[in-house]
């Protein structure tokens, strides 16, 4: 899952909200996540995500699938029910936005390297992505993206920031990452950090998981 608060802007349950904004929204995005895992199947997730009231919590993307269709769900604020739409085949980007989406300078600086991960052996794929998921570059200019920028260039600044794609500033910044490959009925290879891309190794942690019947994996739990 993605938190999206506002396009370019992303905040985790547990960070505080930005620009001083309150958290009116009473229902926890992690809780989504946990009960998507337990539906066991991409049907199962569908229905659930189908009885959800998307203005009961902060805007997210959830990203769920095997390996055979891929499927994200936007929950936004002003709508009740989440959108649900295919992933197409090829090599896509799923930012704090929408797929792909031509707002944000990091998801094309995302997909460019990802692009050239692409159709390579695992171990080098691996390398690639690792090399992407540090990456610092900055893009020279960022559209307008919030309406309290335009008096302020400390913020557009910040914010400017916020599009490298590992992330550091002084309240937000990268926490972890993962590159994970299916497998029919399966998870092929599950690898994650626990912190930034650039400062912690990915492990590989394909052995935390089971998989269930349908083939969607969970968290195996003690």
């Amino acid at each position: 899952m993605d938190g999206c608060d506002r396009p370019g802007l992303r905040r985790g349950p547990d960070q505080p909200a930005l620009l001083g904004q309150p958290d009116a929204f009473p229902l926890s995005r992690g809780d989504v996540v946990l009960k998507a895992l337990e539906a066991g199947s991409r049907e199962g997730v569908e229905n659930y995500l189908a009885g959800l009231d998307a203005r009961a919590y902060r805007p997210f993307n959830l990203l769920f699938g095997d390996a055979t269709v891929l499927r994200v769900a936007y929950a936004r604020p002003d709508q009740a029910r989440l959108r649900v739409e295919d992933v197409p085949l090829g090599v896509h980007v799923l930012p704090n936005d929408v797929l792909d989406s031509p707002v944000l300078p990091k998801a094309a600086r995302a997909l460019v390297l990802a692009e050239k991960a692409a159709h390579r052996p695992w171990p080098e794929t691996v390398e690639a992505l690792q090399a992407a998921l540090a990456d610092h570059v900055l893009p020279e200019t960022v559209p307008l993206l919030l309406p309290e920028e335009a008096d302020s260039p400390e913020l557009r600044a910040l914010i400017r920031r916020y599009q490298a794609l590992c992330i550091h500033t002084e309240s937000y910044g990268t926490r972890s990452s993962a590159i994970l490959a299916l497998a029919p009925g399966r998870v092929g290879h599950y690898l994650a950090t626990d912190g930034a891309s650039c400062q912690a190794p990915f492990r590989d942690v394909t052995g935390l998981l089971k998989v269930p019947p349908s083939g969607i994996s969970a968290p195996v739990r003690p």
